[in-house]
């Protein structure tokens, strides 16, 4: 997933994760300090630390890759049930 935000200027002041995760909620906090340590995410073409403040109008670019999720699915087995 590639994905380009900008920092809207009411957030300024904020650390850059608690930024972005009032920007996209569908992320854990956690998870974008990680993808901010693991330099995932570029602020103005930099990587930032976690705490950095914003001062609003940051371009912000999320370059993340997802495994491939897998579903468990039941499925039928004969059990010999002995008592």
């Amino acid at each position: 997933m590639k994905q380009q935000l900008t920092i809207p200027p009411e957030l300024a002041g904020n650390r850059i994760d608690q930024a972005l995760a009032k920007l996209v909620p569908e992320y854990s906090r956690s998870l974008i300090k990680t993808w901010l340590d693991n330099h995932k995410i570029t602020i103005n073409g930099e990587f930032w630390q976690p705490k950095a403040k914003v001062a609003g109008n940051e371009t912000v670019v999320i370059d993340v890759e997802f495994k491939e999720q897998t579903t468990h699915e039941p499925e039928p087995i004969k059990l010999d049930i002995v008592y």
